[in-house]
């Protein structure tokens, strides 16, 4: 819709050169792209004050990126699938992140709102409110919070719905098994291939490689986490490998995309936390000692 309106709008400059959907899609990924490696880096800058943690975090958020958009999957290839709402709803939810901890709520909402409208995806920041403010707020101001957003989130996918709802559903005939969805909405019949996957042991490897393995360490090393915020936030990762399970597909990393910030930023207060640890007063009174 926005990049339909963004053509219609370069209709009323005759003089200004042509350009297709497709390219239009490739320079707002690419902005996404460069946009999420700031907020990812302002998001750690948060709670760490050290430009070289947040340098290693962008690093870390591009190789999550790679294994999330760009490297081959699994077999069937046609998973290999270019969606250009996927990095512009990574930065949404990691935009959605920083303005709860801050508790900027008009900034919250409109960025809740057009993440819905760029992927339903946005759900999860509601969640991860929810989480974060457990026993923290009053209960009556989270369930406003709560409720609001749910209807927030409904309303704008129902419009989508009643817009979209004669378009042709389906993969195009990609794989004939999944050419019927239910109503656009999502693939019903994912929650049995899900299953033959998680019974196919080979397939580990390549489902394990979420976010670049990064979670991995991240849940090894959680309670090094000191920021409760981000610990809490943490804890979406189970609701959200749950719901793919039904309405995802488990060989589509793409799908986990929106989970780098959640990982990404625990993983760095982790590896923080493990290298002042590594420095702390102890270690240094023994190289003040091994000195003299």
């Amino acid at each position: 819709g926005s990049v339909n309106l963004i053509l219609k709008s370069l209709t009323l400059f005759p003089s200004a050169p042509p350009i297709s959907p497709e390219s239009l899609f490739q320079h707002i990924e690419l902005i996404a792209v460069f946009l999420l490696f700031v907020a990812v880096r302002h998001y750690v800058s948060l709670f760490l004050d050290n430009d070289l943690v947040g340098i290693l975090s962008s690093i870390l958020t591009f190789n999550a990126l790679l294994f999330s958009y760009v490297m081959p999957r699994a077999s069937p290839l046609w998973y290999v699938h270019w969606f250009p709402f996927d990095i512009p709803a990574v930065l949404f939810i990691t935009v959605g992140l920083i303005l709860i901890y801050q508790k900027k709520w008009t900034q919250y909402y409109l960025v809740f709102l057009v993440a819905t409208v760029n992927r339903e995806t946005s759900c999860f920041l509601t969640v991860a409110y929810l989480l974060t403010s457990l026993s923290k707020w009053k209960t009556k101001q989270v369930t406003a919070h709560c409720l609001l957003q749910f209807l927030i989130w409904a309303t704008i996918k129902y419009i989508l719905f009643r817009i979209y709802s004669d378009n042709p559903v389906g993969d195009g005939g990609l794989d004939p098994t999944k050419a019927h969805w239910s109503l656009g909405l999502y693939d019903p019949n994912d929650f049995a291939v899900n299953l033959e996957t998680l019974i196919n042991v080979s397939a580990y490897p390549f489902i394990f490689s979420i976010t670049g393995f990064l979670w991995v360490p991240t849940m090894l090393l959680l309670r090094r986490v000191r920021e409760e915020f981000v610990r809490r936030s943490m804890v979406v990762t189970v609701p959200w490998c749950l719901s793919m399970l039904y309405a995802g597909t488990l060989t589509q990393l793409r799908e986990f995309g929106e989970l780098v910030p959640f990982v990404g930023v625990a993983f760095m207060l982790a590896l923080q936390e493990l290298l002042r640890m590594e420095t702390g007063p102890s270690n240094r009174g023994q190289k003040l000692q091994d000195v003299s």
